[in-house]
């Protein structure tokens, strides 16, 4: 019995044992400088919300960018304040003219209805305002 016979699983079993540990310490090493509990905790999170499907994502592309937020350098991504978030808001109005954006300023404002979120697909907004009656011709 020749005890050095490779079989097609030990082919692969140790070239995959040593990538998949080579990744793992490069992610450590990674996060491991800006790692706090916080952050930690905030991944793990995210991981799972992956896993279970929670995300509107592809499984694997969630997870890739879960890991690329936990490898974050802090302070990468800045933080938007409540002004710049409306201001995001109202750019979006730009496009249209007179009373059309008149109405889309006023719905950014969070004037009449608002159904939905991102996560769901879309946000609704809904406003409801006076205009002429025309009466149908005979």
């Amino acid at each position: 019995m020749n005890m050095n016979a490779s079989t097609p699983t030990s082919r692969w079993f140790a070239p995959a044992a040593l990538c998949a540990t080579l990744i793992g310490l490069s992610a450590y090493a990674v996060a491991s400088d800006t790692a706090t509990p916080e952050k930690t905790r905030r991944y793990q999170e995210d991981r799972q919300a992956c896993l279970r499907g929670d995300t509107n994502q592809v499984q694997s592309a969630c997870l890739k960018e879960a890991q690329a937020r936990y490898a974050e350098k802090p302070g990468a991504t800045p933080e938007l304040s409540s002004a710049q978030l409306q201001q995001n808001a109202n750019a979006r109005c730009d496009v249209l003219k007179g009373t059309d954006r008149g109405d889309c300023l006023a719905r950014m404002r969070g004037e009449g209805t608002t159904q939905g979120s991102a996560q769901s697909g879309g946000i609704y907004r809904e406003l409801l305002t006076p205009g002429t009656q025309v009466s149908p011709s005979k």
